[in-house]
């Protein structure tokens, strides 16, 4: 019997280990953070990211500690509503409490700790035999999975020269406790963008009481160019400063200490999603610009699919099951890129894309 090696305690590599876990395979689940510790912050949730959950059996426990968001709403700052979408079927949810409702419907105590992967050891053919650990520990396998995230050393293996390209866009996410604000914007997704490009908030309830509401911006703003971080947040929150309600009150709630900075990367598809016996997943495959909204629900259509593979192909050698998990998952990713830089464009410089203003994320019901 295969046994597999899963590196990576996220949302991919959660719900990948359960698929495999409850068809009968011998799976063993490395996690780099200690337990318990901080999560990630709040994201939306998309209908192809709720139905892999209902295959995996937790989407009522999902629904449970969720808020649905039924409509997506665009404004300008000034708070007039330009454009408006449905949402049937999407989530705002917390990352922790995602990790949570995956990790509970493991075995206790099946996921490893602190066990940071490091490198593969192969035979002579390029096999991989082992994953080894920073903290020098090892463990044997049949099959790997690279569920390790955005800077997968996995992927690393598969295209040793392969490297991320950093884009303009940056964000700030903080998710605050505003019941009041829940209440008022119950199931919107809201979003403002300034009419001449390079600056967006966004805000949507993650459960009855918090909400997670974000800043993007353009780096080469040259308002935000060339000062520290600590100044660059006080510039945007001045630039924003007029900006229509919930903004100002979004700001004054928030503690900025907790708020997490991140630098949107860009990648080119890779050829392949696996080399010999190594397969890779959610962002370890394939990094989505954040504009698309769709880096969560991908990660776990990926686990659905991977394993649908596996488990109903039993006759099938390991190379092909491989290769259509990659051919059927590249496909969709190859949209998903392209979707993502043409709103990235359209964020950056709408005035080049006036006559193409598409919706500023990516909807799937697949």
């Amino acid at each position: 019997m295969d046994k597999y090696i899963i590196l990576g305690g996220g949302i991919a590599g959660l719900a990948t280990a359960i698929q495999l876990v409850n068809a009968g395979k011998k799976v063993e689940l490395y996690e780099k953070s200690a337990k318990n510790q901080s999560q990630g912050h709040a994201f939306i949730l998309m209908p192809n990211g709720l139905d892999a959950l209902k295959r995996i059996g937790v989407k009522d426990a999902v629904l449970r500690l969720a808020h649905p968001i039924d409509n997506f709403q665009l404004h300008n700052p000034e708070g007039d509503l330009e454009n408006q979408q449905k949402l049937p079927g999407a989530l705002g949810i917390r990352r922790g409490v995602l990790v949570n409702i995956l990790t509970n419907a493991l075995p206790a105590n099946f996921i490893q700790y602190e066990k940071g992967f490091s490198h593969f050891e192969k035979d002579l053919n390029g096999v991989i035999e082992k994953a080894v650990f920073s903290d020098g520990t090892k463990c044997s396998g049949t099959v790997f999975i690279g569920a390790d995230g955005i800077w997968s050393k996995a992927r690393k293996t598969v295209y040793s020269d392969f490297s991320l390209s950093p884009v303009r866009i940056r964000e700030i996410v903080s998710v605050i406790k505003a019941p009041e604000l829940v209440k008022e914007y119950a199931g919107t997704f809201i979003k403002v963008i300034r009419k001449s490009g390079g600056m967006a908030v966004g805000m949507l309830p993650c459960d009855d009481t918090h909400l997670v509401w974000f800043i993007q911006y353009d780096s080469q703003h040259p308002h935000l160019l060339d000062i520290p971080l600590k100044e660059q947040k006080q510039r945007l929150f001045q630039l924003t400063r007029n900006w229509c309600h919930p903004i100002p009150r979004l700001i004054e709630k928030t503690d900025f200490q907790k708020a997490y900075t991140w630098h949107t990367t860009d990648m080119n598809p890779i050829p392949s999603f696996h080399r010999k016996n190594l397969v890779l997943i959610g962002d370890a495959a394939h990094v989505l610009l954040t504009l698309t909204s769709q880096g969560v629900s991908s990660a776990l259509e990926d686990a659905i699919c991977l394993t649908d593979l596996i488990n109903q192909s039993t006759d099938q050698p390991q190379a092909v099951i491989f290769n259509r998990f990659s051919n059927l998952r590249r496909g969709r990713m190859e949209e998903y890129f392209q979707l993502g830089r043409d709103l990235r464009e359209q964020f950056l410089f709408p005035m080049q894309s006036i006559q193409k203003r598409d919706m500023p994320l990516i909807y799937s019901e697949v």
